[in-house]
This record gives C-alpha cells, sequence and structure tokens, in this order.
C-alpha cells in the first residue's frame, strides 16, 4: 500500500514539473452576454483551457484574440492557457511617430514588444502604439525600438 501511494506521488511531481518549468500564462476570460476583453502579457497563442460555461466557445465566433487581448462574447467563459511560441529569431525595429500616425511594415507572427522608448513622449501601448499582423503603428511622437517576436519576413523598405 504504501509503495503504491509512493509511485503515485512520484507520477504526480513528474506530471506536475513540466507545467510549472513552462511557466504558460492563463487569463480567465468571461462573457455574460456582451463582448468582453481580457488582455495577457506572455508572448503565444491562447487556446481554451477549461471551458466554464454551458454556452459554446468557438474560436472565432464566440471567443479570438488580438494584439495582447481575448475576446469573448455570447456567454462564452473559459480559462485560456496562452502557448508559448519559441522562435528561431527575433527582429528589433526601430519605428517612430514624428506627430501623425506612422506604419512600420514588417511581418508579425507572434507578437511585439517595446523593448525600449527612444523619445520624450510615452509610447504607451494600444494608445500611442500597437501592432497587427502586417506591422507596427506608432502615433503622437511614440519613438521606440520594438522586438518583432520570430519575425523572418520583410521590414519596411524591402
Amino acid at each position: 500500500m504504501k509503495r503504491n501511494l509512493f509511485v503515485l506521488l512520484i507520477l504526480a511531481v513528474m506530471t506536475l514539473i513540466p507545467t510549472l518549468a513552462s511557466a504558460d500564462e492563463t487569463v480567465r476570460c468571461e462573457s455574460r452576454g456582451r463582448r468582453e476583453r481580457c488582455s495577457y502579457e506572455t508572448r503565444g497563442i491562447p487556446r481554451v483551457l477549461h471551458q466554464l460555461s454551458t454556452a459554446s466557445c468557438v474560436k472565432g465566433e464566440t471567443w479570438g484574440f488580438d494584439d495582447g487581448v481575448i475576446w469573448v462574447e455570447r456567454g462564452c467563459r473559459a480559462d485560456f492557457v496562452i502557448e508559448r511560441r519559441h522562435s528561431r529569431e527575433d527582429l528589433t525595429i526601430v519605428c517612430e511617430s514624428s506627430g501623425r500616425r506612422h506604419r512600420c511594415d514588417v511581418d508579425v507572427p507572434f507578437g511585439v514588444r517595446l523593448s525600449r522608448q527612444l523619445g520624450r513622449r510615452d509610447c504607451i501601448r494600444g494608445t500611442t502604439w500597437g501592432f497587427d499582423r502586417d506591422g507596427i503603428w506608432v502615433t503622437d511622437g511614440c519613438r521606440g525600438e520594438f522586438l518583432v517576436e520570430g519575425s523572418e519576413g520583410r521590414r519596411e523598405g524591402e
């Protein structure tokens, strides 16, 4: 009996260690009918870990993600895990606004982080800078050095 308990304990620890080592971010996002947005910090792709609602959580219909935000609607409630994407190469790009909105074209397969602010004007994600799959935008004098995670694509001017 003690040996079986010991074996079960060892198996439980072995199962738990890879989960802890990966340190994936988990985000709970809940809709009570209308669209709700939940932000996440980890670079990667969200997936439903545990559906909490009786209403369906269907990617692209009742939930989705873009630019570090998960959205849910029509009663979808779930815990999402952000699966880290390990890339072969990250790209650093400088993108600057002289006051007006400016776009820097670059493939964005996994995400963008502001690695260094270059000017005096604040670079605030979602306000003075942001990104989509096709590039980074800056406005209101934001000047920054951005890390494009996992990029192997084109840069502006190429």
